[in-house]
């Protein structure tokens, strides 16, 4: 019900605000529920200009962490396929309420809610099949969506990863450990992805996105997984809500840290050359995926080539 809906927003504000500092606290509650009125407008800047803003409001990423925390949770009780479907998805329902249907919980949600399906019938979950279903139910249900930027960098961003990180990270694999390359190709996939849609909307990009993403996206999914624990735990046991200032230890490194490199900060570009972009990274990326079947020698040629085009497209 709408009362408490915004009872679990009040008591989880509460003891944000009694146990964090005001800027943490801000923190805590833009994570939890994409309240953006309470960030702090220094951090923010910082954020936006290494290109981890998407941190400071709840999106498909805090979705992801949900999940891995409650099938983590499943596991531990040795809870049936079918079971940790319906709580998951019980969960989630919830939390899209709470976080008011935002498009990117609603997208990561229904490709969540596709990955168990396809575990409860023994079927291979596909992740383009599951984005596509993800995208006509939102466009259904909320057609005027498609045309706001954020539809746009949160279904442009999973799809870069789906057609782009397994090339990019088995390019990579060939000098460095499996395990980074395949870090490095999620986000090097995602910043090309994006990129177009940064400069045709906003006329920038920033050039630390990716240091700044691969250094905070594990602080930022430990600090939040602990804030969702402990803020659960304060709720039902307020004496021991002391247990909530481990997210804020955990996010100062976060802060700090963007602080460093939020001097190198955003590099304008004109919006014509996101749209050359675009006309060479999405037939590029199409190519270089293993939806496409061409040989891998021909694939390992063609991606230097779309990142050496798409720099100098930048530098022209």
């Amino acid at each position: 019900t709408p009362t408490s809906k915004v009872d679990a927003n009040e008591q989880s504000k509460n003891i944000a605000y009694e146990q964090l500092d005001e800027e943490y606290a801000g923190l805590a509650m833009g994570m939890l529920f994409g309240e953006k009125n309470a960030l702090d407008e220094d951090v923010y800047k910082v954020f936006s200009s290494t290109g981890i803003t998407h941190l400071l409001a709840v999106s498909g990423l805090h979705v992801g962490f949900l999940v891995a925390l409650l099938l983590f949770l499943c596991k531990i009780f040795k809870a049936k396929n079918w079971l940790k479907f319906l709580i998951v998805s019980a969960v989630l329902l919830l939390y899209m309420y709470l976080c008011g249907f935002t498009i990117s919980v609603i997208r990561a949600s229904i490709m969540a809610i596709c990955m168990l399906l396809a575990t409860c019938f023994k079927q291979r979950y596909d992740s383009l099949n599951a984005l596509s279903v993800a995208f006509i139910i939102i466009a259904t249900i909320f057609p005027f969506s498609i045309t706001t930027v954020g539809f746009k960098l949160s279904f442009v961003a999973v799809l870069s990863i789906i057609l782009l990180a397994r090339p990019i990270s088995d390019l990579f694999s060939k000098f460095m450990y499996n395990k980074l390359a395949r870090v490095i190709g999620c986000l090097l996939s995602v910043q090309l992805g994006t990129t177009c849609i940064l400069i045709t909307s906003f006329s920038h990009i920033t050039l630390t996105a990716v240091v700044a993403n691969f250094i905070s996206i594990p602080l930022a999914s430990l600090a939040y997984m602990i804030l969702v624990v402990t803020m659960i735990i304060a709720i039902i046991c307020p004496p021991i809500a002391i247990n909530v200032y481990l997210f804020e230890f955990v996010m100062q490194g976060v802060v700090k840290f963007n602080y460093l490199i939020s001097a190198y900060g955003y590099l304008e570009l004109a919006r014509w050359k996101g749209y050359v972009l675009t006309a060479v990274t999405v037939p590029a990326m199409c190519f270089s995926s293993y939806y496409l079947f061409v040989n891998k020698k021909v694939k390992y040629v063609v991606i230097p080539v779309i990142i050496l085009a798409c720099f100098i497209v930048l530098i022209c």
